[in-house]
C-alpha cells in the first residue's frame, strides 16, 4: 500500500528547457512518508541554497535552479572562453492531506531537503488495540 500511496500522492514531471545551448540534467529525487510529514530529498551538489526557487501553487509545488558560469582564460597565445549554463524545474502534485502552511526547505551537502506536514486529521494514528 505504501509504495501506491507514494506513487499517486506525488506526480513528477520535468520539462527540457526549449534552447538548444543550455546544458540541463533532472535531479535524481528520494520521496518519503512517516506519520506527521511527506519528505522529497533532490540530489543537487554544485548549487548554493539562494540559487534554488521553491513555488507552491494550486497544490503544485515547483522546484527550479538556474546557474550561469563564465570562464575566460587569456595567455599571450590564446584566449579560452567557456560558458556554462545549468538549469532543472521538478514538479510536485501534492496530496490534499498535506498542510501546506507547514513546508520546510533547507540544503545540506548537495542535497535539497523538503518537509511538508501532514494536517493534523491526515496523521496516521498508531496504538496497541487491548482485547478485553
Amino acid at each position: 500500500v505504501f509504495g501506491d500511496v507514494m506513487t499517486n500522492l506525488f506526480e513528477d514531471r520535468f520539462f527540457q528547457p526549449v534552447k538548444r545551448n543550455f546544458t540541463s540534467t533532472s535531479p535524481s529525487v528520494n520521496l518519503f512518508e512517516n506519520e506527521t510529514a511527506f519528505t522529497i530529498q533532490l540530489a543537487v551538489p554544485g548549487f548554493s541554497k539562494d540559487q534554488f526557487k521553491i513555488d507552491l501553487k494550486n497544490n503544485r509545488l515547483t522546484v527550479s535552479a538556474a546557474v550561469q558560469e563564465e570562464k575566460e582564460d587569456v595567455k599571450p597565445n590564446y584566449t579560452l572562453r567557456e560558458f556554462n549554463y545549468n538549469e532543472f524545474t521538478r514538479l510536485f502534485n501534492l496530496p490534499k492531506s498535506t498542510d501546506q502552511s507547514s513546508i520546510a526547505a533547507s540544503y545540506t551537502d548537495g542535497i535539497l531537503e523538503i518537509v511538508i506536514a501532514k494536517k493534523e486529521e491526515e496523521k496516521l494514528v498508531s496504538r496497541q488495540i487491548e482485547v478485553k
